[in-house]
């Protein structure tokens, strides 16, 4: 979500290394839950609840799109 933010927001400031890297362990605390909603070949769609300290600026966005990826334990978890 931080890459639908301008890059001077205070996530962004604070995390960019572990945004752009391969692990976020902080992330746990930023993001309390996150529900897949939908998803197709193109696109997700997700409920997220977390502070609005991290997350006010994105609120006015209705989509955006960007790059992922999808950790190991994750991916583990779903096979």
């Amino acid at each position: 979500m931080a890459k639908g933010m301008d890059e001077n927001v205070t996530l962004n400031r604070l995390y960019s290394d572990q945004i752009s890297g391969e692990e976020f362990p902080e992330a746990e605390g930023i993001i309390w839950l996150m529900e897949e909603l939908s998803k197709d070949s193109l696109s997700r769609e997700f409920f997220v609840t977390s502070s609005s300290f991290w997350l006010e600026d994105i609120l006015e966005l209705a989509e955006f799109e960007a790059d992922i990826y999808v950790d190991e334990n994750d991916e583990d978890e779903q096979n």
